[in-house]
């Protein structure tokens, strides 16, 4: 005969659909509880956290260049050394040439965005729209006199800038320091890192980072070359058409590739604007042409072309992840929003890898 149960007993939480599903939810909670906390206190520290992912990012961008020297008899030193020298030459060269393109090119935009207005006006009272000439007019002055008005605007934005680049040099100091030891020293610091964790899961923790960073790198140099060549072929299109800030709107085009769909669809607007303000809405037209070719022939041929087997994530989810990122922190948050999440994403498969199962744990 079965026992009754006791008088009194409390049924178990975790018994039934309604205690499993109080589990989950109190487990879900812990987990984002955890993410919050970590977001706190990565904003207190943004400091030291923002100067370590960038020179994560450009670790994983010049780290294959230090080992193939490395693997052909360079010493370490002189190896992370011309990597380094590599990596100021092309980011220096590149923020010198748009620098210069935007001042040489300024005094011609106004009049040209002028012109631009002008044309797009007519186009739309004389055109299939016929839309009201007056109330035309009346924006299109009010859009001239904005435009007149902030012609010397870069003057001011560059002395801001200096100001900006000013309070941030402690952080450049602090990211190139610590790139200089993950290229030169990498390797011992992430022995080190494993040894803190207990011996049982040290093997899966060194799998996990390893996948981690390999994916880091995968991303950076594959992002990287479609963005280089969206960036040449978007700017051969505006060249051709005309367009004034070719450099500018080619190197925004190389940055918003590093924040997939969004980034690509900003600064393809704003090539487009561009293309309409200074040529009229033909030209804005025909630069959306090109825009929208260039990221036809990368969606469909350079990615699946250059990323092979290598998995990746899911439209939604890196949509979802870039806009907690801009809303957390900002451009800042949006630019390694994916990155971040793809290296989760690569060392948790690492982990649940049947070789990280504790029977085929090394020793």
């Amino acid at each position: 005969m079965a026992a009754s149960p006791s008088r009194g007993r409390l049924p178990v939480l975790t018994s039934g659909l309604l205690g499993r599903t109080t589990v989950r939810a109190f487990q879900i909670l812990v987990i984002f509880g955890a993410l919050w906390a970590l977001s706190v206190v990565a904003a207190q520290l943004s400091i030291v956290v923002i100067p370590l992912a960038v020179a994560m990012l450009l670790a994983a961008l010049l780290a294959p260049l230090a080992g193939w020297l490395c693997r052909h008899g360079w010493p370490r030193a002189p190896a992370v050394l011309v990597a380094l020298l590599a990596g100021l030459v092309v980011v220096g060269g590149l923020v010198t040439f748009i620098t210069v393109s935007v001042v040489s090119d300024w005094p011609e935009l106004g009049s040209r965005l002028t012109q631009g207005i002008d044309q797009t006006r007519g186009w739309l009272v004389h055109g299939p729209l016929r839309l009201d000439d007056r109330e035309l007019t009346q924006v299109f002055d009010q859009l001239r006199s904005w435009v007149d008005s902030h012609r010397d605007v870069v003057a001011s934005t560059a002395l801001n800038t200096m100001t900006a680049v000013a309070e941030v040099g402690a952080g450049i100091l602090l990211a190139l320091f610590m790139l200089i030891v993950f290229l030169y020293d990498g390797e011992r610091v992430w022995r080190h890192v494993v040894a803190l964790w207990p011996e049982r899961t040290a093997g899966r923790m060194d799998r996990a980072g390893r996948a981690a960073f390999e994916a880091l790198v995968r991303f950076v140099r594959t992002t990287g070359l479609v963005a280089l060549i969206d960036a040449i072929a978007i700017g051969i299109g505006l060249a051709l058409l005309h367009v004034p800030l070719v450099v500018p709107l080619a190197a925004l085009v190389f940055l918003g590739a590093f924040v997939p769909y969004v980034g690509a669809f900003a600064s393809g607007t704003a090539a487009v604007v561009m293309g309409l303000l200074a040529g009229g809405p033909v030209t804005a037209l025909l630069v959306l042409a090109v825009v929208v070719g260039v990221q036809q022939l990368e969606g469909n041929v350079l990615h699946p072309l250059l990323t092979g087997n290598f998995v990746r994530l899911h439209p939604l989810v890196v949509v979802v992840v870039v806009a907690i990122g801009g809303a957390e922190a900002g451009i800042v948050g949006a630019l390694l929003a994916v990155p971040v999440t793809a290296c989760v994403h690569a060392g948790l498969t690492a982990v649940r890898s049947p070789a990280s199962t504790p029977e085929t744990e090394p020793e």
